[in-house]
């Protein structure tokens, strides 16, 4: 669109700030840190109550209802939320960028759209820096330039994005009912794979299903770059670029080894992998080989809480032989297949579903690029 491009800097108030260890009589107060925003989900979702006596260093910034957070850590990530007014008055992280539009010049929703789209993502990643922890400042943030129509078109788009969003909420809600609908499944017909007490016997991972990483052989970076970026990746850290990588066919369960993100850390979790994918040397790779069927362990380690088996603090992890130790109940191969069967036709029906939203998602990202970009 022809409009005149402005500086993010031109279009935001200042923000006040403080510090709470000069504050030690205050109350304690609520903390957003650059682990309360859900990247996927563009939210605030987990936030602390700390005292000022207690306070990070970092905890200095007076946020309000409408304001537009922007994480300058790893911007690839695009760790960015709009404060609801349950966190009006809350203190966040010196790690995000504060943006308070200027009500006259910008509106807050429209400059929420515009700090999740791929060409924003794309300039605050070429501009950061540091190798190992990749960041960019404020000032590269309101540097940015953002095209900025009138007041009204603002809202228009405004509005049509703000549909786009509700349409990816409902997509995520769809999923989240999936996953619900499994376990309570699995939980009728096995019960609670954490109680001692169910009525089929246990016994440790090791050897049930046929371990894959002592046989793998790395693919060299020559004959990855053919393949690259045309099959899924999967490894602790998702997709990226590890000196051990390896080509896998077939269906295959992964268990993440030590569960971290770019971010922090989280639960190792397990998955099965099909077709032709590539996988990194910080997941566990198994097949069946007649004992556990694949979607059996899938839906059982998702509810049995594996960071209880993660070692070492330098770099924690579930190892192999960690994995191996863990007692697990067996039920007859015929009952796990029948589970299977149940949910490959539940997901048939939700994968109709799922072909509808990400067509609807499709539709509301290319929106997004021909309404504000």
């Amino acid at each position: 669109m022809d409009w005149p491009k402005v500086k993010i800097g031109d279009l935001v108030e200042l923000i006040s700030k403080w510090n709470p260890k000069n504050n030690p009589t205050a109350p304690s107060f609520t903390y957003i840190d650059l682990s309360s925003i859900d990247k996927e989900r563009k939210l605030i979702h987990e936030v602390s109550i700390v005292h000022p006596s207690e306070a990070p260093s970092r905890a200095r910034q007076l946020v309000e209802e409408n304001d537009v957070l922007v994480s300058t850590v790893r911007p690839n990530l695009n760790g960015v939320a709009m404060v609801g007014p349950e966190y009006d008055g809350a203190t966040a992280s010196t790690g995000y960028c504060v943006l308070r539009s200027i009500p006259e010049k910008i509106l807050p929703s429209f400059l929420f759209h515009w700090v999740k789209t791929p060409h924003f993502i794309s300039e605050m990643t070429r501009n950061s820096t540091g190798a190992n922890y990749p960041a960019v400042s404020d000032k590269t943030v309101k540097e940015h330039l953002i095209s900025l129509p009138p007041i009204d078109e603002q809202k228009r788009i405004a509005a049509i994005l703000n549909k786009a969003d509700e349409i990816q909420h409902d997509s995520e809600t769809t999923k989240e009912m999936r996953e619900q609908v499994i376990r309570s499944l699995f939980l009728e017909m096995f019960g609670d794979p954490a109680n001692p007490e169910t009525q089929w016997d246990r016994k440790p991972f090791g050897g049930l299903m046929e371990c894959k990483n002592r046989i793998r052989v790395p693919v060299k970076k020559s004959e990855r770059e053919t393949t690259e970026g045309t099959h899924p990746y999967y490894g602790a850290s998702g997709i990226v670029d590890y000196v051990d990588d390896y080509l896998f066919e077939g269906e295959h369960l992964l268990i993440s080894e030590d569960g971290a993100n770019l971010v922090a850390r989280v639960t190792p979790i397990a998955f099965i992998a099909t077709g032709q994918f590539w996988v990194n040397n910080h997941a566990h790779v198994f097949v069946e080989n007649g004992c556990l069927d694949a979607v059996y362990c899938e839906t059982l380690f998702s509810l049995l809480d594996l960071s209880n088996h993660i070692t070492g603090s330098a770099q924690p992890k579930l190892n192999k032989g960690n994995l191996d130790k863990i007692m697990i109940p067996v039920p007859p191969l015929e009952i796990q297949t029948k589970f299977r069967q149940i949910i490959e036709n539940i997901s048939k029906i939700w994968g109709r579903i799922d072909e509808r939203n990400s067509a609807l998602m499709d539709n509301s990202n290319s929106l997004t690029q021909e309404l504000i970009v």
